[in-house]
């Protein structure tokens, strides 16, 4: 201990007085001091006179080093620290005018690069009429080449086109129509109306089956084919579409013949499940990623929440939009009540510690819930609807009376990790809420809410991540994901792990349980793709 309190021994540092943090750098990795020649620039032309050389102290911070640096190594010369003049290539700072790499425009970027380009093409035309085998110069093909584009592509260049038109327009009328005389503006009758950013393309080969039936229709051959659930033991086919992550997955209601899936990539798509598994249908109509979606107890229509703070109900079968919300945050979550009768009804958990709720059919929000601390996670309805529950940022959970802004019941510990994502079980009165401590911890949904102590599940890892939960429809397993790409799958009455698979590159970050299939599973994940198990 004696030793740790002793002065420091030896010679001092030359450029640090007191302590090792207060010497100045002019260098990443140091101080540099140096004699340089010092020369002045008269006025254009550019001449540079030799004066007497000094030895030139000065700090230099790091962006002005790595400025005068870069300009040095690429052109050859540099302004002198004192800031008087210049030293290096005579020539070069006349033809550059001075300007730094960092301070060159883009247009003379641009002009050099074609300047360069257009001396490669001829040194190759050069080569070419020698006759002695030249250099080959590769033509880039122009970008206004649309013969390789999609039929997707193309629909949103025309959309994207016909909204620009209707932007430029939109200027010309209000002038127009103030203008001495009233003279009507030009109007291109034929152009399309600007409807809106909300698109949709249908992948399938027809919207109808040979009986008429709507795309969305459910087989009628499908049925539950056992009494229990089994656990998955293979992956069966990837749904490959999504540029970016995807944030969650939503199996159709009570058929699961169709698959939803909301990406970062600003897109919703749905997916076709026991046919081809092919991509149906894309909905394009947020600005942002889009964070999560839930559809409607006949799977008819969906709600959508986007990093773009705005919330859409989609019509499945037709990819319109039928009501669009702005929530003024980001919706972390979106959940629509489970009562055929308030299907209109939609609650929304808002990164500004806010729960938000909306009736659809007027976009008017009706009741507010504003007691938690951070930004809301996760909402999940108990009781048959009568009461739902919220998890928040705040590392508390919150029960609510549906339609009553007060908290019934706050269950907060200081002991509590955050609880980012929450599942009922399917047959009993039990929430599972995914804890940030690597477990899975259950609360009785009874009367009396409370933590159910004895029961938890372990082995994954989630910190930092808001793995989604989800049951089988027997109630018999439970499964998560983690952020090493696993699936853990668990046994609800025992809590031992059932099975564990590697399922992707990156975090799992949503799993879902088929509604129909005995041993159906898919899980998501940030890696962009879609995997279904069975």
């Amino acid at each position: 201990m004696t030793d740790l309190h002793a002065p420091v021994a030896g010679p001092s540092h030359p450029y640090r007085s007191g302590s090792f943090l207060s010497g100045e750098r002019n260098h990443p990795t140091g101080h540099v001091e140096v004699r340089l020649p010092v020369f002045t620039v008269s006025a254009t032309p550019y001449r540079l006179t030799l004066s007497t050389p000094l030895l030139q102290d000065a700090h230099v911070n790091r962006y002005t080093f790595e400025e005068q640096y870069a300009t040095f190594q690429t052109r050859g010369y540099t302004q002198e620290p004192s800031g008087a003049g210049f030293v290096g290539d005579a020539h070069a700072l006349a033809a550059a005018g001075g300007d730094s790499v960092f301070n060159q425009r883009a247009s003379d970027r641009k002009r050099k690069a074609l300047a360069v380009f257009a001396q490669v093409v001829a040194a190759g035309d050069e080569a070419a009429g020698d006759g002695d085998g030249g250099a080959v110069v590769h033509m880039a093909k122009p970008l206004a080449d649309h013969s390789e584009l999609t039929p997707e592509q193309r629909e949103y260049i025309a959309w994207h086109n016909a909204r620009r038109d209707a932007r430029r327009k939109k200027p010309a009328e209000e002038a127009g129509g103030t203008a001495a005389g009233g003279a009507a503006p030009l109007v291109d009758e034929e152009a399309e109306p600007d409807t809106g950013r909300e698109k949709s393309h249908f992948h399938g080969a027809s919207e109808t089956n040979y009986a008429g039936d709507s795309w969305i229709a459910a087989p009628k051959d499908k049925k539950r084919t056992g009494d229990e659930c089994f656990l998955p033991k293979r992956w069966v086919h990837t749904y490959a579409g999504h540029t970016k992550g995807v944030s969650a997955i939503r199996f159709f209601p009570g058929t699961g013949h169709l698959l939803l899936s909301a990406g970062l990539d600003n897109k919703v798509k749905i997916w076709d499940v026991f046919g081809s598994g092919k991509l149906l249908r894309t909905y394009m109509g947020h600005n942002k990623g889009v964070k999560d979606v839930w559809f409607t107890n006949d799977g008819t229509r969906f709600v959508s929440s986007s990093y773009d703070n705005d919330i859409k109900l989609w019509d499945t079968e037709t990819g319109k939009v039928v009501q669009a919300v702005t929530a003024g945050k980001v919706a972390n979550c979106v959940r629509l009540h489970p009562h055929a009768d308030k299907q209109h009804t939609l609650l929304a958990g808002l990164s500004d510690r806010r729960v938000g709720q909306w009736d659809l059919r007027t976009g008017d929000m009706t009741q507010e819930y504003d007691q938690h601390l951070a930004a809301v996670n996760c909402l999940a309805f108990i009781d048959e609807g009568r009461r739902f529950v919220s998890s928040s940022d705040d590392k508390a959970l919150r029960v609510w009376e549906f339609g009553i802004p007060v908290t019934i019941k706050l269950v907060a510990d200081p002991g509590m990790h955050s609880q980012p994502q929450l599942a009922c079980h399917p047959t009993a009165p039990w929430l599972a809420a995914q804890s940030l401590d690597n477990s899975v911890v259950v609360y009785s949904t009874k009367e009396r809410f409370k933590l159910n102590a004895k029961k938890q599940f372990r082995g994954h890892s989630v910190a930092g991540y808001a793995c989604a939960l989800s049951f089988s429809w027997d109630g018999r397993f439970m499964a998560s994901g983690d952020g090493d790409g696993k699936l853990f799958v668990w046994d609800w009455k025992t809590g031992r792990i059932l099975r564990t698979l590697k399922c992707h590159d990156q975090v799992t970050i949503g799993c879902e349980w088929h509604p129909l299939e005995v041993s159906k599973l898919a899980t998501c994940s940030w890696d962009g793709s879609i995997k279904l198990w069975d």
